[in-house]
């Protein structure tokens, strides 16, 4: 059974979600040797259980492998030792450190819609909604801005690579290896400078920290940093791009967001469940455990869908309608439980700030008539490749 949306369906996975939640809600794919999960209620109840589907690894004790460190940083790990380190990093991305970003991130979006603002024409994606991200978390790391690009580069082919994880297995770890190397290089070589120089960045507090009196060892510094710039960059660019699209398909909806900036936080939640950045997350199975009436044994995988659980229907009523005041707060776009992404406070403030300028100020916004969109490849992340668009030039 294929369990997988495909081809066009990419664009919209939605009835094919539907269609799966409805008659196979826990179904294995034989093809990809997996089970896929698709209810609200399943998915969270195994986000949230870390003992029986472990993130990176099932092995029973210890510290997960090099390799798996290396590739999934803080997700290799789970609680205990996980929440030591998240609680680490978590100091980049409290509520008080985000809210002091906020001037930073109007002035650089403001930047990059003035770039285009009197042309008339835009390609969203590689004018704003793609660099916006990358500025914000490279200036955070202290990285050059003339190697911003670069990491945006980085970060896509990472992002194509991680689908093999699931789809190609036996190659899945060498393909994203091979991916993350320039990345890694550009990573060791910033925090030596840090080493000789610090600075008032990330990278240098990050060398600074302890946990429980231990310094953080160079290969998960090195990890968590690549994690910083692949996340930060990726799924924020999904958001802001989904959320325009799905806005201008729904004017009357793009009206009341613009005509109530004190329930922006709420609309966004809803743009976020209306249609994520990020589709799925995949796990392991390390004790026989039953979902959904069925045995899921150790050593299997699994992938649990998240853009499925936010159109489950026995938690959001309609949930193909887009409804900008909508009690959303139970979309899963950003995970669940103690793998919870971290950044999350951080890309919904730049959704805050971006999508509202990018159309007030660039009205009669719409996509260039014959275009066609290009999904971008895989199923963990959503969105599109290029958006390219048309508005009133001021």
């Amino acid at each position: 059974m294929r369990t997988f949306p495909a081809g066009p369906e990419l664009l919209n996975p939605y009835p094919f979600f539907a269609e799966m939640r409805r008659h196979h809600p826990v179904a294995f794919d034989d093809g990809a040797n997996l089970w896929s999960i698709y209810r609200h209620a399943d998915v969270t109840a195994i986000l949230s259980d870390h003992v029986n589907f472990p993130t990176a690894t099932i092995d029973d004790g210890g510290a997960p492998p090099a390799e798996w460190r290396r590739l999934f940083s803080l997700n290799a790990f789970d609680p205990p030792r996980h929440t030591q380190l998240r609680n680490l990093a978590m100091r980049a991305f409290t509520a008080s450190a985000v809210a002091r970003m906020q001037d930073r991130i109007t002035a650089i979006v403001n930047q990059l819609i003035d770039a285009v603002v009197g042309t008339g024409r835009t390609e969203l994606v590689a004018d704003i909604a793609g660099p916006l991200p990358t500025m914000v978390i490279a200036e955070m790391l202290g990285v050059p801005a003339s190697d911003q690009e670069s990491f945006r580069r980085w970060s896509d082919e990472v992002g194509v690579r991680a689908n093999a994880l699931v789809l190609d297995p036996e190659n899945g770890v060498r393909l994203l290896s091979e991916a993350l190397t320039p990345m890694e290089d550009y990573v060791r070589q910033q925090i030596a400078e840090r080493r000789r120089r610090p600075s008032d960045d990330l990278v240098s507090s990050l060398l600074a920290a302890e946990i429980d009196g231990e310094r953080l060892e160079e290969l998960d510094l090195v990890a968590f940093c690549m994690l910083l710039l692949i996340a930060g960059n990726i799924s924020t660019t999904h958001m802001i791009g989904n959320a325009i699209r799905a806005l201008l398909k729904h004017p009357d909806q793009m009206a009341r967001f613009l005509a109530n900036p004190d329930q922006m936080p709420g609309a966004i939640e809803e743009l976020l469940r209306y249609d994520s950045p990020v589709l799925a997350a995949p796990r392991w199975v390390r004790h026989d455990t039953e979902v959904g009436g069925k045995l899921l044994k150790r050593g299997q995988r699994v992938i649990v869908w998240l853009g499925a659980a936010n159109h489950d229907p026995d938690v959001f009523p309609e949930p193909e309608r887009l409804d900008v005041s909508r009690k959303a707060a139970r979309q899963v776009s950003f995970g669940h439980g103690a793998h919870y992404c971290m950044g999350a406070p951080l890309g919904r403030l730049e959704a805050r700030i971006a999508i509202p300028a990018i159309l007030r100020r660039m009205p009669e916004l719409r996509m260039v008539e014959g275009a066609e969109l290009e999904p971008v490849p895989g199923y963990l992340l959503h969105g599109m490749v290029s958006m390219p668009m048309t508005f009133r030039a001021s």
